[in-house]
């Protein structure tokens, strides 16, 4: 997605990823449009944060499967380092930054970090499993 009324060379891309072959190959394009157009990019992933279960009636109860958050997302950082690794080797040694979020809502997550980066292209893959 492109922002509205873009008519100059794209400034900041943004590639989400899930780590499925779709937005490997989604993330390789903006790859190629970055270095096209001399702009930065950025790997993006949303954890999404667990609901908590009602244990009983008018309370909340645990997590379910209690879970270290922390640690989950130590794994996704190692995983979205590695693959931006290989999307800067495919760009020809691209800088190609690295984002790591943690919301309730997925869609929240990436429309709040396209705005504070002031994104002009969004690209993303059909979804798939979201496994670190």
């Amino acid at each position: 997605m492109v922002r509205q009324r873009q008519k100059e060379p794209f400034r900041m891309i943004v590639a989400c990823v899930d780590f499925s072959e779709n937005a490997r190959r989604a993330a390789l394009r903006a790859a190629e449009v970055a270095c096209q157009d001399g702009a930065q990019l950025e790997l993006l992933t949303v954890y999404q944060v667990p609901i908590i279960a009602a244990a009983e009636p008018g309370g909340l109860g645990p997590i379910f499967p209690p879970y270290d958050s922390d640690e989950i997302i130590k794994e996704i950082q190692a995983k979205i380092n590695e693959f931006a690794a290989e999307v800067a080797e495919h760009g020809g040694g691209l800088e190609v930054r690295t984002k790591v979020i943690q919301k309730i809502g997925i869609s929240t997550g990436i429309v709040e970090r396209l705005l504070e980066v002031e994104a002009d292209l969004v690209v993303l893959g059909t979804p798939g499993p979201h496994r670190p």
